[in-house]
């Protein structure tokens, strides 16, 4: 049995990647395209990287060209496929999902699934200009503030920064925030000391991995 491969890039912003055979405009009477086989590798990536969708597709009729929809949340792109009688080809779809969540792959009836979660705070990201004091009154409102500063040399983008210590922890406003090289953002925050006196840390988190940590006391 003959076979081969043809590839199809798409970015499909969107996300949710469906793949479907269809019989159109422009198709060669005769041709009987049949999926006889669909995956997806791999099965979980981050948010923007690749995934493949795989479809192995079969001509039972006679020699022609026939189409192949992708469809994403019911929006359709064709492509066409030309194969000879009984050839077997693999149409691969790159996706690029845009966003974090679940996607469904569906191609003539057949399902596959893959996750895209959301990427860690880039290599770039770090925390500078920290401002928290060192020693604190038992049982008090305090205050630390701090930049968020890209210093790689692409653009990064993270959702959420968290300060935590001994008896409190404030996270800040949840939302995308992309800072290219050489940005940064201002933070504040007031805690609230220990209730006992005690010493600890002050973990300063962006997108929940922690990126400083400053000694403190509760007196």
């Amino acid at each position: 049995m003959n076979r081969k491969t043809i590839l199809v890039v798409g970015g499909l912003g969107a996300g949710l990647a469906a793949l479907a055979l269809a019989r159109r405009g422009g198709a060669t009477p005769g041709v009987e395209l049949e999926v006889l086989f669909l995956s997806v590798s791999p099965s979980q990536v981050e948010a923007g990287q690749e995934v493949v969708a795989t479809a192995t597709v079969t001509n039972r009729g006679t020699a022609g060209k026939g189409s192949v929809i992708f469809r994403v949340n019911g929006q359709s792109t064709a492509r066409s496929i030309t194969l000879d009688a009984g050839e077997t080809a693999d149409v691969q779809l790159v996706i690029r999902p845009a966003a974090a969540g679940e996607y469904t792959v569906q191609c003539d009836g057949q399902t596959a699934l893959f996750i895209a979660t959301e990427p860690p705070p880039g290599e770039g990201l770090v925390i500078e200009n920290v401002s928290c004091p060192s020693s604190v009154p038992v049982g008090t409102r305090y205050d630390v503030a701090f930049d968020v500063v890209n210093q790689g040399d692409a653009q990064e983008t993270y959702w959420q920064v968290a300060v935590a210590s001994k008896g409190d922890a404030v996270d800040g406003p949840y939302g995308a925030v992309t800072l290219n090289p050489g940005q940064s953002k201002h933070y504040s925050f007031s805690l609230t000391g220990y209730s006992i006196v005690s010493s600890g840390l002050v973990q300063f988190y962006v997108d929940y991995e922690e990126l400083w940590r400053q000694p403190i006391s509760f007196v």
